[in-house]
């Protein structure tokens, strides 16, 4: 909702998860400024429609004004009315729709609003609040995409023209000025690699593995594949020339402690905090499975009888690795109260899950779920309060609802890649510059609010290449980003963010009187790639403190992880989440099991049926069951694991598209990370038959 002045607001929530309005789910005006004052308007990307109709449903309670007109612009500054909704009984909806001109079409800028006509007369009972309401808005068209004749421009690409630290298993990622799409079966090469793309919008992207560390590399698209939405093609090739990073090797190593064969996730956190050599990292492997930590046996939350629920760390150099983010998780024991009461000992620092203290710096957590016992809506319950620094989180999972993460040091740097933050209510807060490079925000409930940064290091919240969902449909437009905790101070930024589920229009919200140094966006899409227009985005804050919500390019490309995390001392947490190439050659002869060596793999690990069973720091195994199935995965530098090599027998066949002879007695199905799945799972899945002679053959599939 907006006024002439451009100043907006928020309408009461009369959604169906809300209660309703009169039997729908509907947004009721509620303003006290005088009828029509307030007015709800949107705006549209049309470029690739025709013939636009508008539909919605008006209805009031207690008072509005008589009639509501419906007006387009395509500047926002000058308007035509399509239609009038006349509005004589309350609780009774007015349902219409109405046809935009034919100078609508085709136009990249639609404005559309609802807005009550101040010369009609009131009708209804006299209250303070502009009783109208909306529900059932649809806004369609007959596809029409117009041909400009001209091809997409490459724009940017991942890694850049010339760099000379690009990962060894990573994404060459095409950035384009428009929509695009790709010739069916294209085939990109990189090095020996054939590549296939993803097409998402005006981006394209191959995902590779397995290069060799520091060497040269040129990645080729063959002209005339990628083309705009009216076939107008690229007849040039593309080239993307780069080096990957030179890595050290690794010294091999064991892991330290293994939950649950060596004790608990406490008791592994305590032999951490005993070792001698602090500056020596301590490895942590937790087997999947769903572990409760129980609450303290010493310790209560002050000001209360309860037992203190958190698990605390203060020690640094500590990896803490689970078998999965799906199949390994944690969580504090916490007392029960209903959702929507407030539980006891909720609050920051009181009821948290884990706690990093100032001296648990370079922590590395990958592959687990953290969640908070706390039920939704009970109140604040973290599931991780950081105050250490350099913290590196790669495929974790955080779940709560308020208060989820929170950064507890103004100084500290902390950095996300991939895996997923849940919650509603201000879950992602704090101070010091945080990272979040590629992590999925789950908003759980309508009306949340996402990011709640107060005091930065530097560079604040920075969100790269991130995909916004919501837990259930009613989140879609109900939301905000975020909203500024601490006056001039607080900096969160949206780039290239994947918005499934849209925040509202304005975006951004109030607290109290804070306002931000900087609430921006950059290229934010929708699921299907359409960019989302930032001009309703919210501009002041408090007492009149101006926010330029968009970034420009140059601004964007600025934030690199390399920039906002190397600030100082070129601390490289990307260093850290490479991830060792999946094994290669691996075979099984009889009990003994064998792969290639590899110099960057702290370790490997040896899976029977999808599971980790053993470690190993030499390229061999003896295997106590033949008759089943093995895998085996590297770990990184700090202990994490990668992909799952399905071991063969060895018979000779030497590659995973190997070609079967006689008749399978089995056949079973494994995902990359050597989990057993379905046939039909979507993705890359490994198909292990056994042949009635006792041989095993595998075949590599993608299930589209």
């Amino acid at each position: 909702m907006r006024n002439e002045a451009g100043e907006s607001r928020g309408w009461l929530d009369r959604s169906v998860v809300s209660g309703g309005d009169e039997g729908r789910g509907a947004a009721r005006n509620w303003q006290t400024d005088g009828l029509g004052t307030f007015y709800w308007q949107t705006q549209v990307n049309a470029a690739a429609f025709k013939d636009i109709k508008v539909h919605a449903a008006m209805m009031f309670n207690y008072n509005t004004l008589s009639r509501q007109d419906v007006e387009w612009s395509l500047d926002g500054q000058t308007w035509n009315k399509i239609g009038t909704y006349e509005l004589t009984t309350a609780k009774q909806y007015v349902e219409n729709t109405f046809d935009l001109p034919a100078e609508a079409n085709n136009q990249a800028t639609v404005y559309i609003r609802w807005k009550g006509d101040k010369t009609a007369d009131p009708t209804g009972t006299t209250s303070d609040n502009d009783g109208i309401s909306i529900a059932d808005i649809y806004i369609t068209g007959t596809p029409e995409i117009i041909n400009d004749g001209m091809a997409p421009k490459l724009e940017s690409t991942v890694p850049a023209e010339g760099a000379t630290n690009a990962s060894a298993n990573g994404r060459i990622v095409l950035n384009f000025d428009e929509r695009v799409k790709m010739v069916e079966g294209t085939v990109a090469t990189l090095g020996t690699q054939e590549l296939q793309p993803t097409v998402s919008g005006q981006t394209v992207t191959f995902e590779y593995k397995g290069l060799d560390y520091a060497t040269p590399y040129t990645f080729t698209l063959p002209a005339n594949n990628v083309s705009d939405l009216t076939d107008n093609f690229i007849t040039d090739e593309i080239t993307v020339n780069f080096t990957t990073m030179t890595r050290p090797t690794v010294t091999k190593a064991e892991f330290d402690f293994i939950v649950p064969d060596d004790g608990t996730i406490t008791e592994a956190l305590a032999a951490a905090a005993a070792r001698e050599d602090e500056s020596k990292r301590f490895y942590i492997f937790v087997k999947q499975g769903d572990y409760v930590i129980p609450a303290s046996e010493t310790s209560k939350v002050e000001g209360t009888n309860y037992p203190h629920p958190a698990t605390i760390v203060n020690t640094p150099n500590v990896s803490i690795i689970g078998e999965g983010m799906d199949n390994t998780s944690f969580v504090n024991t916490v007392p029960y109260t209903e959702p929507g009461t407030t539980n006891p000992i909720e609050g920051l620092g009181k009821c948290e899950t884990f706690r990093f203290e100032s001296q648990a710096t370079n922590m590395y957590l990958q592959d687990v779920t953290i969640k908070n016992g706390l039920q939704d809506n009970t109140g604040r319950g973290a599931a991780l309060e950081d105050g250490g620094d350099k913290n590196v989180f790669k495929n974790v999972r955080l779940y709560g609802y308020q208060d989820t993460y929170n950064s507890r040091n103004n100084s500290g740097r902390y950095y996300f890649e991939g895996g997923e933050q849940r919650g509603r209510t201000d879950f992602l807060c704090g101070g010091g510059d945080a990272y979040f490079n590629g992590v999925t925000l789950v908003m759980c409930e309508a009306g949340g609010f996402l990011a709640v940064p107060s005091t930065p290091k530097k560079y604040g919240y920075i969100f790269m290449d991130c995909t916004i969902k919501g837990e259930n449909s009613d989140v879609d437009g109900n939301y905000s980003l975020g909203r500024p905790w601490g006056d001039g101070t607080p900096i969160a930024l949206y780039i290239n963010t994947r918005m499934e589920a849209q925040p509202t229009a304005e975006g951004w919200s109030e607290m109290g009187d804070g306002y931000p140094a900087r609430f921006a966006e950059y290229n934010s899409t929708t699921a299907s790639g359409t960019v989302i227009s930032l001009n309703d985005r919210k501009k002041t804050f408090g007492d009149g403190h101006e926010n330029n919500p968009e970034l420009t390019e140059e601004e964007a490309a600025f934030y690199t992880v390399a920039k906002v995390m190397g600030e100082g001392d070129d601390w490289d947490p990307t260093a850290m989440t490479e991830q060792a190439s999946a094994p290669t050659n691996v075979y099984i002869e009889g009990t003994q099991l064998t792969w290639d060596d590899n110099q960057y793999v702290l370790c490997w690990a040896v899976c029977k049926d999808g599971k980790v069973v053993d470690f190993t720091t030499t390229p061999e195994y003896t295997v106590d069951d033949a008759s089943v199935t093995y895998s085996v995965r590297a770990a990184n530098q700090m202990g994490g694991l990668g992909e799952a090599t399905v071991a063969e027998i060895s018979t000779g066949i030497n590659e995973i598209d190997g070609t079967e002879t006689g008749e399978a007695v089995k056949t079973e199905y494994y995902s990359i990370d050597g989990a057993r799945v379905s046939s039909t799972t979507r993705g890359v899945v490994i198909e292990v038959k056994t042949m009635a002679d006792g041989s095993k053959t595998t075949k590599k599939i993608i299930n589209k």
